[in-house]
């Protein structure tokens, strides 16, 4: 994932569709679980990955 945080219940990044306006709050209900996957070949920052090795003592 990149971007945005992921958020559960709340969005404050693009709309997804004129229908949703951002930002926006879950309401009406109850979140009772949340489920992910991650899957592929993981995406490395290697600018952040060399600042990263130059720091370290």
């Amino acid at each position: 994932m990149s971007g945005e945080r992921l958020c559960v219940g709340f969005s404050s990044g693009d709309n997804v569709s004129d229908l949703f306006k951002s930002p926006g709050e879950f309401q009406g209900g109850t979140i009772e679980g949340v489920d992910g996957a991650v899957e592929g070949k993981p995406y490395i920052d290697l600018e952040a990955e060399a600042k990263r090795i130059m720091m370290t003592p």
